[in-house]
């Protein structure tokens, strides 16, 4: 919960409701005993594509894209994407735990497009790792982004999502500055030495 003031000046508390990854009986809006679905949803299934994007220098990331389908046809029309680059493997679909905690289903129900990138090195991806996430990672990211923009299925907007190391990436991304990249939406990605961090009240 957090203070807030009405009109009159008069101190309230508003809850908010908890991150999806603390939520016990899911992240999808209707999930939780008593609350009312929300309204807005428009598909009813996704549809799973994976490829290699090429980077910078040369190096060949995986990347598996999830698009709305409606009466098991995908949607033709361009929209919004959001991109994930975890550490970690590609989801094979929405439906576990994880992708589910992150609310991607609902995402992509909605009318987004969900993309999820193996940062170099890890899964399917070409590359070396390296300990935890570099200035590299975010020009690898950004490089995704810029290609993701540009697909036929895109309408040009792409956001980033997600908590700890998948909010730490979004920074590093954001410094480049890609074309196509209009939000992130980071939750507890840490603070390491070297790269501006968020601080109370924003950036």
């Amino acid at each position: 919960a957090r203070r807030t003031g009405d009109a009159a000046g008069t101190a309230r508390f508003v809850r908010h409701r908890p991150a999806s990854l603390l939520r016990h009986c899911g992240a999808t809006a209707g999930s939780c005993a008593g609350e009312p679905a929300v309204a807005g949803v428009r598909y009813d299934a996704s549809q799973r594509s994976s490829q290699y994007v090429t980077v910078r220098d040369g190096t060949r990331l995986a990347v598996a894209v999830f698009r709305p389908v409606s009466a098991g046809t995908p949607e033709s029309s361009p929209l919004p994407v959001i991109l994930v680059h975890a550490l970690g493997q590609r989801p094979r679909d929405l439906d576990g735990r994880i992708t589910a905690d992150l609310g991607l289903g609902e995402l992509v129900r909605r009318g987004n497009v969900v993309a999820w990138m193996e940062p170099r090195g890890f899964g399917a991806s070409f590359g070396a790792s390296t300990p935890f996430l570099t200035r590299q990672n975010g020009r690898d990211a950004a490089d995704v982004i810029e290609w993701l923009a540009r697909q036929p299925w895109a309408n040009g907007k792409v956001a980033m999502y997600g908590l700890s190391n998948l909010g730490y990436i979004q920074w590093l991304t954001a410094a480049e500055r890609p074309a196509g990249l209009i939000a992130i939406n980071c939750d507890a990605p840490g603070q390491r030495r070297g790269i501006n961090v968020q601080v109370l009240g924003q950036v």
